[in-house]
């Protein structure tokens, strides 16, 4: 406010010092061109006409004398030194020559239109005052002989100069007088365009504003900011409530008792006055029928035609807090569902350890009596058995060995889903080489073929992570018993910023991938006993142990061209350059050192630490 009251008064100014120079400085050469020719003429009288000339000397001078304040920036001072020794001027002149009847008390007229002309009407009223009093003070000085002025003889030549003089000073006022006229009128004219033109594009906002507020879909409304009375209602607020316009009240404190809670719209209407705004203040209200909904409740102070006003506006959200309600409900539902499923999995996994334990102790002691007493039997009785009765007895001892088999798969499966973790750094390379360590009992590793490429370590359970490529590889080795040379191999990629991506391949019989989503089910199997050795349990638990890990595992195979199986570890921070070289063949420019040992070639980059099977013997390396 203080700011705007400077801008005006500034503004005044600006205009008032501009009045001055279009009045003031065209006065002033008006009437230097005036007396100059005149003080010619005087001097040219050899000073007959002194009086006049000196007159006109002092005039002359003070004309002068304001325009070189003009000049260095003191307008308002040189009109206050041209109006003060005005006054003087004219009252010196009338007191010594011709008083207050004479010519010279024109001057005090001239002046005070000056000044009304120059610095507005107020000043020209205060001129004219002052003047007037001066008038009157000389008069009574003259009537009362305190001052006589003196009377000069007429001279036709200083009075024709003296109504020269007047006359054209006289037509400078009126020529100023007329022009600042035709100015005011034009300005009045600009003004009172400006304005309609205003007025017409107030009356098309108000138009648009009237528009939208009626025509939107939220619920709105208008209030004056002091008196609290009630401006406008748009349609969608009185239809949400299902009044009418009359039953809504003429005052907002009408509209509290529509308000569930009428603290809440006392609360709003506080932070609207303190703050000038509200944002999505929640609230509930009641409509005609007993209905109650929630609504979002924004509001804003502003100014329409002057006018403080607060536009307050409402947005149903009472569908959406039934939606909300309902899913709370159905959380709360599933919830209790998920709370008494898991203590239904916590029953099944006791019931499942107790089942374990049976079959560890009370199913396991009974195939072992029937294994022994059939190893009894055929070693003690085959004499005097026949050919069948021998061929019985090794299919019940066959028999009981693969029982033996399925309940130590069982027994693995179900202790992989109940083991606890314990994460750590896993070299991968070793797990790898302790794997083919320990298959190497168990299988005929003949004419085989293991290449380790570079594998990074991982983060997971050694323990786990071990059973993993031990079942892996024995699955690989298995499958590849048929082929005239066995190839297998373990490599790693980087496939995401913590992740890596481990293969093992074989080129054994492979399997038809319609099958593929069965391989990891416990038991499953894809081939005949007779043909592949196995409970089909070994995947079943690699799956298990990598999804405990966070990661996934499939698998890519076709009949005839082997199997390669996929699975993701977190794993350790591998450089960017060792990632593209990896991932770019030809930049594998590392050489290979072969190990023969035995038939087995384990393929490792020079450079490796590679393991020495003990059993293995003496070995020889080539290049």
């Amino acid at each position: 406010m203080i700011e705007d009251s400077l801008a005006s008064v500034e503004s005044a100014s600006i205009d008032d010092e501009r009045r001055m120079k279009r009045v003031f400085v065209p006065f002033l050469y008006a009437t230097i061109a005036t007396v100059l020719p005149a003080l010619v003429a005087m001097v040219l009288s050899f000073g007959v006409y002194w009086a006049t000339t000196l007159n006109l000397l002092v005039l002359l001078g003070l004309c002068f004398g304001c325009l070189g304040l003009i000049r260095f920036g003191w307008l308002r001072l040189s009109f206050q030194v041209f109006f003060f020794s005005g006054l003087l001027y004219v009252t010196g002149l009338t007191l010594l020559f011709g008083g207050i009847e004479g010519a010279n008390s024109v001057g005090y007229l001239l002046l005070a239109c000056l000044v009304g002309m120059s610095r507005g009407w107020r000043c020209g009223a205060i001129s004219i005052v002052f003047c007037s009093a001066l008038a009157v003070s000389v008069y009574f000085l003259q009537k009362y002989q305190i001052v006589t002025p003196q009377v000069l003889p007429f001279q036709a030549e200083a009075g024709l100069m003296t109504i020269i003089v007047g006359l054209v000073l006289g037509g400078t006022m009126l020529f100023l007088a007329l022009r600042q006229h035709e100015e005011a009128l034009a300005l009045a004219r600009r003004e009172l365009h400006e304005r309609k033109e205003m007025e017409a594009r107030l009356r098309l906002v108000s138009e648009r504003f009237s528009t939208a507020f009626h025509a939107s879909p939220h619920p709105m409304l208008i209030s004056d900011l002091h008196t609290n009375e009630i401006i406008d209602i748009n349609h969608t607020y009185l239809e949400n409530l299902g009044y009418t316009r009359e039953e809504m009240g003429t005052a907002l404190s009408d509209t509290v008792s529509f308000w569930e809670k009428p603290e809440r719209a006392l609360e709003a209407y506080h932070l609207v006055k303190k703050q000038g705004y509200v944002r999505d203040f929640e609230c509930a209200f009641k409509g005609a029928e007993g209905r109650v909904g929630r609504a979002l409740v924004s509001a804003e102070i502003v100014d329409i035609h002057g006018r403080k006003c607060i536009v307050w506006q409402g947005f149903d959200i009472t569908s959406q807090k039934e939606e909300e309600d309902r899913i709370l409900t159905l959380n709360a539902a599933l919830e209790q569902r998920l709370l008494e499923h898991n203590q239904q999995l916590e029953a099944a996994n006791k019931e499942l350890k107790s089942f374990a334990y049976t079959v560890s102790h009370d199913l396991r002691a009974p195939l072992r009596g029937i294994e022994a007493f059939t190893k009894i039997l055929l070693k003690e009785y085959a004499p005097k058995l026949d050919k069948d009765g021998v061929h019985f007895l090794q299919n019940i001892q066959k028999s009981s060995e693969n029982m033996e088999q399925l309940i130590e798969s069982l027994l693995s499966f179900s202790r992989v889903g109940g083991a606890q973790l314990h994460k750590q750094k896993v070299d991968m390379r070793q797990l790898v080489w302790e794997s083919i360590h320990s298959l190497q009992h168990e299988y005929d590793l003949e004419t085989s073929e293991i290449v380790i490429e570079d594998v990074a370590p991982a983060q997971g359970d050694p323990l786990l992570l071990k059973q993993v490529l031990t079942n892996l590889l024995s699955n690989a080795i298995k499958f590849t018993q048929h082929q005239p040379f066995r190839s297998i191999r373990f490599g790693s990629y980087k496939v995401e910023d913590d992740h890596m991506l481990y293969y093992l391949s074989d080129n054994g019989v492979g399997f038809d991938m319609q099958y593929a989503d069965k391989i990891f089910d416990v038991f499953q199997r894809l081939h005949s006993h007779d043909e592949f050795e196995g409970t089909g349990a070994g995947l079943a638990i690699v799956h298990r142990i990598i999804r405990r890990h966070g990661g996934n595992i499939w698998v890519d195979s076709a009949p005839g061209e082997g199997t390669t199986f996929y699975f993701t570890l977190e794993g350790e921070e591998v450089p960017e350059e060792e990632v593209e070289r990896k991932k770019d063949p030809s930049r594998q420019t590392q050489p290979m050192r072969s190990i023969l040992k035995k038939g087995v070639i384990v393929h490792t980059p020079v450079g490796m630490q590679s393991m020495s099977f003990q059993s293995y013997g003496d070995e020889s390396e080539k290049s």
